[in-house]
């Protein structure tokens, strides 16, 4: 049966109720390109654990170690070298902490190093820092990449690396740079190294929503979340109710108000305040700061592996010199250019970072005092708990020496080493005790300035 056609002057009217609301943010998983690493880069706790690990990481400057063929050190060649990688357009200590970081958040580190002349001498006079999200874009024509970060790092047809420049994010075309010192870590089988912030993308991202979530609740104090609820909206040509209340919607705040028509009603949510989103924001960084402590690796309920702190800290100690280790053959590679480069044949450089040297432990103390009363530990041990070097048997000699001057001076009435074992025997009960925590106390006396000993001997 056909349908009736409604004349022009009937009306349609609307019945029932409408919910009127406004769509809020969600949390969905983020596409990591570079975009989304630069954004993350930015974040400024991200950025605070980066550099906490960097600073751990170069505490002591950098030193050049030039050998000749007899395998004998170059001074001469040293402080040249030195002196090159100091100048203001070098700064190769600068350089090595940007490659670091850049290695960190990006898998490769970029430098455009620039060669020069001086007299007869070939030096490096510059060395640029290329952004390396300069080089996100994939050139014209490349149908396969190699990172899905950084696609501007590609290989041509021969197999050879060529580097893809962008020059920025708004300008489509690039250029080709042929004069680039790429570094990655080594273990990254990627030919443009592997971001190691990946696994925290997701992190920080959740972190962001997490805080852009605490910040509408704050500002929800002053506007709370509602909704509008419509009975029977009316909808002509002078008045539409479910439009209007869009209006007030989207104008909602605490500096602005709205008269309500008599069909509408506002509906407030009954949401208890809670802390779901802090406690959410300090379990994020909690994962975050775990991801940044390699000493976590072995970390288990309770105490450390060994039930001490000392594992640990050789553990972090490896790692740091791992770190040094790959930072320092990338820039050798310069070091040992300027030689090659300039007839020095036979001759080999070497950049090395300095580690700090980190004091003895409350642990490493004790270990060592506990080690010489009961004489589980021999002397050199002793030493290494003590951050000494071990000493030949010359060096014991004299050092047993010592410990005899040392007896002799303190020997006397009383002394534990002179005292012969029947003066005990006819000693009355109270004062054999007496006796025995006076023994105890110079005892404790004597340990005390034999570790002492152990530093001020050599």
């Amino acid at each position: 049966m056909p349908k009736r056609k409604p004349k022009a002057s009937e009306e349609a009217v609307e019945e029932g109720v409408v919910y009127v609301a406004a769509s809020g943010s969600y949390y969905s998983k983020p596409q990591i390109d570079a975009k989304k690493i630069r954004d993350c880069t930015r974040n400024n706790y991200l950025a605070d654990q980066v550099a906490k690990l960097r600073a751990q990481i170069f505490t002591e400057r950098y030193m050049i170690e030039v050998r000749d063929p007899k395998d004998e050190i170059d001074e001469e060649l040293q402080t040249r070298e030195l002196q090159m990688f100091e100048a203001k357009d070098v700064s190769l200590w600068t350089r090595m902490q940007q490659t670091w970081e850049d290695v960190w958040y990006w898998g490769p580190a970029l430098f455009n190093p620039v060669w020069e002349m001086e007299g007869s001498e070939r030096v490096l006079t510059k060395l640029r820092r290329l952004p390396p999200n300069s080089f996100a874009q994939a050139p014209m024509g490349v149908m396969t990449t190699y990172s899905e970060i950084l696609q501007g790092v590609v290989l041509n047809d021969q197999g050879e690396i060529e580097w893809w420049q962008s020059p920025s994010e708004l300008d489509m075309r690039q250029v080709q740079l042929s004069n680039v010192f790429m570094v990655t870590d080594p273990t990254s089988t990627e030919l443009a190294g592997t971001s190691k912030i990946i696994p925290l993308v997701p992190l920080i991202t959740m972190l962001d929503f997490c805080w852009q979530a605490q910040m509408q609740k704050v500002n929800r104090v002053g506007a709370p979340t509602l909704f509008i609820k419509v009975m029977n909206p009316v909808k002509n040509a002078t008045r539409d109710d479910v439009a209007y209340a869009n209006i007030i919607l989207k104008s909602w705040g605490k500096g602005t108000a709205y008269q309500l028509r008599e069909n509408m009603e506002v509906v407030e949510l009954d949401i208890t305040d809670n802390e779901a989103a802090l406690n959410t924001i300090e379990a994020l960084k909690t994962r975050i700061r775990e991801f940044f402590a390699p000493a976590a690796l072995m970390q288990k309920e309770g105490d450390t592996i060994g039930g001490n702190a000392a594992a640990e800290k050789d553990l972090f100690d490896m790692w740091i010199e791992g770190q040094h280790q790959w930072v320092e053959d990338a820039f050798s590679a310069l070091a040992q250019e300027y030689l090659d480069s300039n007839g020095y044949e036979g001759y080999t450089a070497r950049v090395r970072i300095g580690a700090q040297n980190v004091g003895i432990g409350e642990l490493e103390a004790k270990q060592a005092q506990v080690g010489f009363q009961t004489q589980a530990l021999t002397v050199n041990e002793i030493r290494r708990k003590l951050g000494e070097v071990d000493l030949s048997e010359e060096e014991l000699a004299k050092l047993a020496e010592a410990y005899s001057r040392l007896i002799k001076q303190q020997s006397g009435p009383g002394f534990p080493f002179v005292m012969k074992e029947h003066d005990l025997e006819h000693m009355p009960g109270v004062e054999e005790k007496a006796y025995d925590l006076r023994l105890k106390r110079l005892y404790d006396d004597l340990s005390d300035r034999v570790i002492g000993a152990l530093h001020e001997e050599e």
